[in-house]
């Protein structure tokens, strides 16, 4: 103590020490002047008192200083070896390095004291504080109570935390038992959450820090871990109202790192640095490892099903699995699920109910869900880990990584036409004109694709792509559009048509494309909003949308469009672009059946599915192509059967293959008829042999099957019994033409009772061309363009009241009358300017007679509305005069009659 009057030596020494050094100093400075008085004679017993209470003090001091060193060891170690996803909180406050500690525990060894030697060369963390929470007990009564916590916290860290809960749980016992202080109370309870809500079990943390309510008030770190309970149970408010101390985690376990990524609004309630990666990521063996409700591994098949490899749900949904997967089959190619995201974005897809509903998961209590990819070698979806809880808690990025290549050799095993080494079967790109198997096709990743051209700009299908982008009215300066056709028979892409204003040096600058090929394989549309080349065509492009045009289910073309502009497509645009192309898939598919045809056949045809009469027809032709049934085509003589009949074939499974005609009217005659019995195979065995002309015959089309031999007809009917019951029997898909429905031709003794059976099941009706005029205007420049070529002339011009002449015409003879008048127009006007006097000349000179007007007394509704559309502007609006000159009237006469059926010409 100081004497009355002294300075204060300790002031002038030691002017700018804390607290805590004045405090030590001043017991030292006591005690060695108790020990000054206790060394002059006659010191009495009260000085002697004095100094061993001097003594103890400064020893306790020792032991304090020193068991607080040996903790800042044990908490840098233990942390060491404590995984990422682990909630142990090992106390707040600034972290030394390990080797400052060390060196003020030397100092201590220089002092005397018996402390733990320095980490030996390849002693682990845990080891080193093994040894330091031994010396810890050393150190006294309040040092064997540490050591029992700390022992805890090395069993939890070393061995996981199933054995750390329960060694928490007997240290919380013997807490309360012996009375050890609420101190190490609390630690326990603390310990027993962290070890639960690192399993996941977030429902039995919260139902056992419930039980301890009360010790959350003494300890910010217990009542954090509360917060977070809360949280991951779904309850942000009454996390808020538990988080008394704001203050941030010391460490922050990564799965709650993630999740404050991922939900940013909840980054108040878990704030703290994220707990460093450590070591290899474990994958995730069972769900409840990770406390979820569902663990599955799924492949994607080569049709784009979904395969389940491996299923390990909890037992209250077992009854649920077999219909949700049958719901989940094919779900890559829908927009808006999950799945489809994940495979078109090819990165982990995690997500957690917030105000709106989970979409995907099996349980319908899930809260979190996650989708991680497995890759093939192109580094496209093979299959994905599906992991789904009913919490928030999800596992981390690293352990679902984990997960995800342990089952990639499985996956790609599973996935028909996929393997590890190289996948087989992937889209790829196909340069127009250029040969399967050439450097067309799409190069390895990591190599640009070759620079395709587009088909000729005639071509049916750049026509289709080119009306497509006028009816889109899609700005172009900063943009570049392409659209790719998928040919039938062909695994490839082909660039048809292109246009824009920027990014045109594509090839040159040529990116790895792979958003087409996952538009492709996942019949969706993939959009980027950042620069990434390899999902772009053109390397420098900030941000695309590719939309797959797809009819039944199947993609059968892809239009893509880029931008020099980030985030330059708006959600509103990629789903207008993909109605767009949903709306076209019929168009576009008649132009794929033109290009095929004129490729097949040597001449194109005019079928525009957006004009009234045989266009909504055409939605039944890709359904009928790709059934087995034989289809009945009914219609009269010239109607357009035979090219419908052709276009059945097209859809058909092998449009490469031949599509043979057989005339049914035909005399008794044994060729004819071995002829035809061949094509069908002997006794229904496969019939694969090649015709006269070229490969084996897929389709046969029987042109008036009624007039076809009764007898005959029998023996074709046993045919194709025989076939159906033959197994593998890949005998010609049958489709027959009949001027009259089955029913009539039945009734009328014409038609097998068998054959009516089998061809009634697929029958389509085609009708005359007069209830199809919308299609005249263009299918006469189309014929007249195609006889002129094979004339070697130039196609007459016909003017609008040579076109509305030959519109009201009533061809009784269907097309092939419409056929034989233009004919003779492209033989004697060829290149010349025709008009109305020039065509009722010709025809006079041939007998034809031509109606100049259809009647205006009583005109079919049908007749108006179809002279209104076909004569509107480009605009849409309605052309009266024109429509007019195209019946014959003068305007008054049609707004007259258009006001008699009540028809609004703005809606017509």
């Amino acid at each position: 103590m100081k004497r009355a009057g002294e300075p204060d030596v300790l002031e002038l020494l030691l002017p700018d020490a804390p607290a805590a050094t004045h405090e030590r100093a001043g017991r030292v400075v006591t005690f060695l002047r108790l020990l000054a008085d206790d060394a002059r004679a006659g010191a009495g017993e009260l000085v002697g008192i004095d100094l061993a209470r001097a003594r103890g003090e400064i020893e306790r001091l020792d032991r304090s200083g020193l068991a607080a060193l040996f903790e800042e060891l044990i908490v840098l170690h233990v942390e060491a070896a404590l995984p990422p996803e682990s909630f142990a909180d090992l106390g707040g406050g600034a972290r030394r390095a390990a080797q400052a500690a060390w060196s003020d525990l030397e100092r201590h060894r220089d002092g005397g004291a018996a402390v733990p030697g320095v980490p030996a060369p390849g002693e682990g963390p845990l080891e080193v504080a093994r040894r330091l929470i031994e010396a810890l007990g050393e150190l006294g009564e309040s040092g064997a109570a540490r050591r029992r916590a700390w022992n805890a916290r090395w069993i939890q860290a070393a061995r996981g935390p199933h054995e750390g809960e329960a060694a928490f749980r007997r240290l919380l016992e013997a807490a309360r038992r012996r009375g050890l202080g609420p101190e190490l109370e609390v630690v326990a309870v603390r310990g027993v959450g962290e070890c639960l809500l690192e399993t996941g079990a977030v429902a039995r943390a919260a139902a056992f820090l419930d039980e301890h309510l009360a010790l959350a008030s003494r300890d910010p770190a217990l009542a954090r871990l509360s917060a977070f309970t809360l949280l991951l149970r779904g309850d942000p408010t009454a996390a808020r109202e538990t988080l008394a101390d704001p203050r941030p985690a010391a460490r922050l376990p990564r799965a709650l790192a993630e999740l404050r990524e991922r939900v940013p609004a909840w980054e108040p309630l878990l704030s703290g640095a994220p707990a460093p990666a450590a070591g290899r990521p474990r994958a995730i063996a069972q769900r409840g490892e990770v406390g979820a409700s569902a663990l599955l591994v799924l492949a994607l098949g080569p049709g784009r099903e979904t395969l389940p490899l491996a299923v390990d749900v909890a037992p209250g949904l077992r009854g649920r699995l077999e219909e949700w997967l049958r719901r989940r089959d094919g779900v890559v190619t829908r927009r808006g699920e999950p799945e489809h995201r994940l495979v078109t974005e090819a990165r982990p897809v995690l997500l957690h109910r917030g105000e709106t509903g989970l979409r995907g998961t099996l349980a319908p209590s899930s809260l979190a869900l996650a989708l991680v990819p497995i890759l093939d070698a192109e580094e496209e979806v093979a299959g994905w880990v599906h992991v789904e809880c009913e919490h928030h808690l999800l596992p981390t990025l690293g352990r679902l990584a984990a997960t995800a290549a342990r089952w990639r050799e499985d996956v790609l095993a599973r996935a028909t036409g996929r393997a590890p080494a190289r996948p087989a079967g992937r889209p790829g790109v196909r340069v127009a004109a250029v040969p399967a198997g050439s450097s067309a096709r799409v190069r390895e990743r990591g190599s640009a694709p070759p620079p395709p051209d587009p088909g000729p700009a005639g071509a049916p299908c750049a026509e289709a792509a080119r009306a497509l982008v006028v009816r889109l009215g899609m700005k172009s300066a900063q943009r570049r559009w392409w659209c790719y056709v998928v040919r039938p028979g062909v695994a490839g892409l082909e660039l048809v048509a292109e246009g824009g204003e920027r990014l045109e040096d594509w090839r040159e600058h040529a990116g790895e494309g792979r958003a087409r090929r996952r538009a492709w394989s996942t019949a969706g549309a993939v959009a980027f909003d950042e620069p990434d080349p390899r999902l772009s065509i053109h390397r420098g492009a900030c941000s695309g949308v590719v939309v797959p045009i797809v009819l039944r289910g199947e993609v059968h073309g892809l239009f893509a469009v880029e931008s020099t502009r980030r985030r330059d497509f708006r959600q509103a645009d990629v789903e207008r672009l993909a109605a767009a192309a949903a709306e076209f898939a019929v168009p576009w598919r008649a132009a794929q059946f033109r290009a095929w045809h004129a490729e097949r056949y040597g001449h194109d045809v005019a079928f525009d599915p957006e004009r009234a009469g045989l266009g909504p027809r055409l939605f039944d032709l890709p359904i009928a192509g790709r059934s087995r049934a034989p289809v009945a085509l009914v219609g009269p003589e010239g109607s357009g059967r035979r090219l419908l009949a052709r276009w059945v074939h097209f859809e058909g499974p092998d449009p490469g293959a031949r599509c043979e005609l057989f005339r049914c009217a035909l005399e008794e005659g044994e060729s004819e008829r071995q002829r035809l019995l061949a094509r069908l195979g002997a006794h229904g065995a496969p019939s694969a042999s090649a015709g006269p002309t070229g490969p084996p015959c897929a389709t046969l089309v029987l042109q008036e099957l009624g007039e076809l031999p009764f007898g005959l007809q029998a023996q074709v009917a046993g045919r194709m019994e025989a076939g159906e019951r033959a197994a593998g029997h890949r005998g010609p898909r049958l489709v027959a033409t009949l001027r009259a429905p089955v029913a009539e031709v039945l009734g009328s003794g014409r038609l097998h009772p068998e054959l009516a059976r089998r061809f009634q099941r697929l029958e389509l009706f085609v009708p005359p061309l007069c209830e199809r005029r919308d299609e005249i205007p263009p299918l006469v420049r189309l014929l007249a363009r195609r006889f002129a070529a094979e004339e070697g002339v130039e196609p007459p011009e016909l003017d609008d009241a040579a076109l509305g002449l030959l519109w009201r015409q009533p061809w009784e003879g269907n097309v092939q009358q419409l056929e034989n008048l233009v004919y003779k127009l492209v033989l004697f006007h060829p290149g010349e300017r025709v008009g109305p006097e020039g065509v009722l000349a010709l025809a006079a000179r041939f007998r034809l007679e031509l109606h100049p007007r259809l009647s205006s007394r009583r005109p079919s509704e049908a007749d108006l509305r179809s002279a209104l559309r076909v004569t509107r502007k480009a605009s849409g609006a309605i052309n009266k005069t024109r429509a007019a000159l195209y019946l014959g009237w003068d305007p008054d006469t049609l707004v007259a009659r258009l006001k008699d059926a009540g028809i609004d010409g703005e809606s017509a």
